[in-house]
């Protein structure tokens, strides 16, 4: 069987049936003749397309100063604050850690 061809229009149209007409993968597949494999292919591909033309994008919008919003002070004082939690937090469960694997080498120790 000889390998055919498909333009980039046909492999387009073929993942937008799937996206957008609720076809199935293997119902596009089996029209084109093609394998559940290479569809999956081709929407990678697609996939890897569309975010490069979206990085492409985004790199040419302006970014000001003005565009960045800095957090004003009640912001950082909250900030903080939670910082302040999770650090509490994680202190809290290393000395936990710590005292059942002391725990642990005494009873190992003691052979209980």
């Amino acid at each position: 069987m000889a390998k055919q061809k498909f333009t980039l229009q046909q492999i387009q149209s073929a993942i937008y049936q799937v996206r957008y007409e609720n076809k199935t993968a293997k119902q596009v597949c089996r029209e084109l003749g093609i394998t559940e494999a290479t569809f999956s292919n081709w929407k990678k591909l697609q996939e890897i397309k569309d975010l490069r033309e979206e990085v492409a994008r985004l790199k040419a919008l302006p970014v000001t100063r003005g565009d960045l919003e800095y957090p004003d002070q009640e912001e950082m004082d909250l900030l903080k604050t939670v910082s302040d939690i999770i650090v509490d937090i994680i202190l809290r469960e290393d000395e936990k850690d710590k005292e059942n694997m002391s725990e642990q080498k005494i009873q190992k120790r003691d052979g209980s």
